[in-house]
């Protein structure tokens, strides 16, 4: 046995010590990842079984209604699709049932709660269940569908009218406005679990008007009961603030027949440029943030916009697609104090609500083809908040499947990347509240699906942007190997230099 001398000995010692750390120190680089369900991640799709429920009363003596019956069921794929592309894409189950009822002599005004009460209208007392009543009389010839408080349309109609034009007429306007209606994506909000609505004064002068509105009021008096009633599809934080000395980035033009200043409206972006208002001074937010703008003008100086055609704008406001919207005002020319107690914002508080619905998916209704009998108290409809309740959780839907899967794809990519166990099961629960979701559309129940929908795009959201796991996307494998090679790099090379030397220096010796 060949005794080892102490450089010998040394070079063996630093050799034992990296063969017994190296497997040591890989195995304290491991990361955690925790399992994750991917073939059901990736797999996971939005449904195409959006269904509604529409039961078509025609009411009347027994001759007028079997033979309108008859001409009903001639056309009920007319109310089965929607004639225009709606998201979700939903499919109506339809029945028709005749009532032998001639006794129909009701005022207009009491129709709403008279079918109720008559016919126990409303049985239909869920999301996504209606009714429509032909009402046939030959005291009234109308073809305009009438919808009020209740889940059910009705119109009065005399048995002469009942033809197939008659019919596709009716099966459109129940599919346009009581079971669907396109919303205007380019003007709504992308989808988000919360909302930040923000209030902002914009003060053109402050040295010839001081504003004090009573903002918070306002808030309570006009806005919140139209945001109790959609609570369900996002949280909403609000909050307000005033910015002195903002102005125009050109002058107005100048109408001289009415000796009025204006903004055309196609032009708007050439007077007014949210970007110079510094309206995200107040603390930041990574919801989306929906600005609702009370852009005051100088005392004596008023500003109107003019529409296509020179007609003067109404309400003198108008919408920035997926931003917000803006209000112009103009004080009156004497008294330095506006707008200082809720009654004076009722006008443009009536307007922001107005341009919030449209933000959020609600449209707009202009049509002769319906006629409401319902003072809207709460800023939205019965069937709007329906529409808006099946569309959000459509949307929610769909954004959880979309970030689902790329947190999959993600995962599978970045083999380093640590997975923790609230991970895991954040996307178990995510995927759970997917399937209930499922499950309460197809029970028709789109107010509970809508909660369970949003749930799922939160826990998935939380899950995707997780700290631990962003941190990864800027420290890859590449990184990693330029800042180890630092210390690596030199110990190998002494040790692999005394590794040679000494094979040279014993193969010396043993050749003398």
């Amino acid at each position: 046995m060949v005794a080892l001398d102490d450089r010998q000995k040394v070079i063996v010692s630093f050799v034992i010590s990296i063969a017994l750390g190296i497997p040591v120190w890989w195995y304290s680089m491991q990361v955690y990842r925790a399992p994750l369900p991917h073939d059901i991640m990736t797999n996971t799709h939005v449904p195409d079984d959006w269904r509604l429920k529409l039961s078509v009363h025609v009411v009347g003596n027994q001759a007028n209604v079997d033979n309108a019956l008859e001409v009903f069921k001639q056309h009920v794929d007319a109310f089965e699709t929607p004639e225009r592309y709606t998201q979700p894409r939903t499919k109506t189950q339809v029945e028709f049932n005749g009532i032998y009822d001639s006794n129909l002599i009701v005022p207009e005004k009491e129709i709403d709660d008279w079918l109720l009460s008559r016919y126990n209208a409303t049985n239909q007392s869920v999301n996504g269940v209606y009714a429509l009543y032909i009402l046939l009389t030959d005291r009234s010839s109308d073809k305009t569908l009438s919808l009020g408080k209740y889940r059910h349309g009705w119109v009065c109609t005399s048995p002469q009218n009942i033809g197939a034009d008659f019919v596709r007429s009716m099966a459109q306007s129940s599919q346009n406005y009581m079971l669907n209606r396109p919303s205007d994506n380019q003007i709504a909000m992308r989808p988000a679990v919360e909302y930040k609505i923000s209030f902002s004064m914009l003060n053109m002068n402050p040295q010839l008007l001081r504003p004090d509105w009573d903002i918070e009021g306002a808030v309570r008096s006009y806005l919140r009961p139209f945001l109790n009633e959609i609570h369900d599809v996002a949280d909403f934080k609000i909050d307000s603030q005033i910015i002195h000395y903002t102005s125009l980035l050109k002058q107005p033009s100048f109408d001289r027949e009415t000796k009025r200043l204006f903004i055309d409206h196609d032009k708007l972006s050439m007077y007014l440029n949210p970007s110079t208002w510094n309206l995200d001074l107040m603390e930041m937010s990574i919801d989306p943030v929906i600005h609702l703008i009370l852009f005051v003008t100088e005392p004596g100086q008023p500003i109107y916009i003019r529409e296509e055609g020179g007609k003067w704008s109404e309400t003198n406001a108008f919408i920035s697609p997926q931003w917000g919207g803006v209000f112009i005002y103009n004080p009156p020319t004497s008294g330095d104090v506006l707008l200082s107690s809720v009654v004076d914002l009722q006008p443009a508080m009536e307007i922001f609500v107005s341009q919030l619905r449209q933000l959020l998916g609600v449209g707009e209704i202009s049509s002769d083809e319906v006629v409401y009998h319902h003072q809207m108290t709460k800023g939205i409809s019965q069937y709007e908040r329906d529409l808006l309740y099946r569309r959000y959780t459509w949307l929610h839907y769909n954004q959880t499947v979309s970030t689902i899967k790329s947190l999959s794809v993600l995962v599978q990519s970045l083999q380093n990347m640590v997975v923790h166990d609230n991970i895991a099961s954040l996307v178990d629960h995510s995927l759970q509240e997917l399937e209930l979701c499922r499950e309460k559309c197809r029970d028709l129940d789109y107010d509970s699906a809508v909660l369970h929908a949003r749930t799922a795009t939160r826990d998935a959201e939380i899950a995707f942007f997780d700290p631990d796991m962003l941190a990864l996307l800027y420290f890859p494998q590449e990184h990693k190997a330029a800042i180890y090679a630092l210390p690596f790099f030199p110990v190998f090379f002494q040790l692999i230099s005394g590794i040679i030397s000494e094979i040279r220096h014993r193969r010396k010796q043993k050749e003398e």
